[in-house]
């Protein structure tokens, strides 16, 4: 992370892949000069919609060609 957490929100840099997955979540684009995703959530967001855009992070990190191939997914690469 860029900075420490302090508040509801939190600013990662991302590879491109991982920035549009975490859209997909409602996350503000990467910004143009800093590479910065911004990170956002509510007081009550459910641990389950954490650990969603955490799988959909780690699908998008996975290689293409582990993806097409149904090779190894998410924690199972960091086994590798």
């Amino acid at each position: 992370m860029a900075w420490p957490v302090q508040a509801n929100a939190v600013f990662v840099r991302l590879p491109a892949e991982m920035a549009r997955a975490a859209e997909t979540f409602g996350a503000y684009p990467p910004d143009e000069v800093t590479g910065l995703v911004r990170l956002m959530c509510s007081w009550d967001t459910a641990e389950a919609d954490v650990d969603a855009l955490l799988a959909a992070l780690a699908a998008a990190r996975e290689p293409a060609s582990l993806r097409a191939a149904g090779g190894p997914t998410g924690s199972a690469l960091q086994e590798v």
